[in-house]
């Protein structure tokens, strides 16, 4: 018989017999939340609810395995088992992937599986700022990792379009398609259900029309003269609104408010991203604040500006509790 579990299990044994238990679930106290999450699942996927008794699934605790591994043992009942909360949740993943509902019971080959993850860190991105997607869709998405063991969402919130997170410091910046608190808190809760970390994204200093347009007298540079469009170093002509200014204290201070706001709503997750990809840094050179900045700092031009900038911003999050990701 075929295993069709993505990914694959490292060990697996099939046996050429089929069983059928009944539609019920029970588990040790350790992984009552976890029941809670299997139960959801079979609701979604087979328009079935699990009854809490023996004779059908059961979640158990193994110290004896690895951290992060799981067994499956599909005998005369189907046993889950696993060390920590990761291993169990992507044994209930993969279960999702090997049974079936027929006549109110459910029905699976006769195997043992035994996995582990290779890597720590496995993550998919979703851009939620180009395009905008509703809170379900990004639960969705949250269900996808799952399946997958896909243990990091990495949620962009902000570019030139949109910034998608609550703010109450800067209001304006949620006048189109931005989530609600009780939304951030459904994702969050969402997620924890099912072992998977979302990773939050300020994107900086590129990337954040939505700011400098939004509130110009804090994020925006102030050019000297009236060009605002310009040539970058490969002859592209782009526009500074798009760019945070780095030599304003007023623009770092709105920064750090906004990245405190967002660790705020994550209090859970280890990392922040700060983006600093495709930033235009040359409108820097016609800025009076970062003119000014890069004199009185012994700067010699824009690009040590962004090493020194992405810097500050590396520290923030540091001192905010998180790892910074930058590219």
């Amino acid at each position: 018989m075929m295993c069709n579990i993505v990914p694959t299990p490292k060990k697996v044994e099939m046996f050429d017999e089929k069983i059928t238990v009944s539609a019920s679930i029970s588990c040790e106290k350790e992984w009552t939340t976890y029941k809670d999450t299997l139960s959801d699942a079979f609701n979604k996927i087979f328009r079935i609810t699990l009854t809490e008794a023996d004779g059908g699934i059961r979640l158990q605790k193994n110290d004896e395995i690895p951290q992060n591994a799981y067994r499956i043992d599909t005998a005369d009942e189907i046993i889950l088992s696993a060390s920590s909360d990761e291993g169990i949740l992507y044994a209930i993943a993969s279960l999702l992937q090997m049974v079936n509902v027929e006549d109110g019971k459910i029905t699976s080959a006769r195997a043992v599986i035994e996995d582990f993850p290779d890597k720590e860190f496995r993550a998919l991105m979703v851009d939620l700022a180009r395009e905008w997607h509703p809170k379900d869709t990004v639960l969705q998405y949250i269900d996808l990792c799952f399946m997958l063991k896909i243990r990091y969402l990495h949620l962009n919130f902000m570019d030139d379009e949109r910034y998608t997170l609550p703010s109450t410091a800067f209001p304006l910046l949620n006048s189109i398609d931005a989530y609600t608190y009780e939304e951030i808190a459904d994702i969050r809760k969402h997620a924890g259900e099912r072992g998977i970390i979302i990773i939050p994204e300020f994107e900086a200093p590129g990337h954040a029309a939505i700011l400098t347009a939004s509130y110009p007298d804090t994020f925006a540079n102030k050019v000297v003269g009236t060009v605002d469009e310009m040539r970058s170093e490969n002859g592209d002509l782009f526009s500074v609104s798009s760019l945070i200014c780095a030599g304003s204290e007023k623009s770092m201070d709105g920064i750090r408010t906004l990245m405190t706001e967002m660790c705020d709503l994550f209090p859970d997750s280890p990392y922040i991203h700060i983006g600093g990809d495709e930033a235009n840094v040359t409108g820097w050179s016609c800025c009076e604040h970062c003119i000014d900045y890069m004199k009185k700092n012994g700067i010699c031009d824009v690009h040590e500006m962004y090493s020194e900038f992405v810097g500050r911003m590396a520290r923030l999050a540091l001192d905010m509790g998180r790892t910074p990701i930058v590219w």
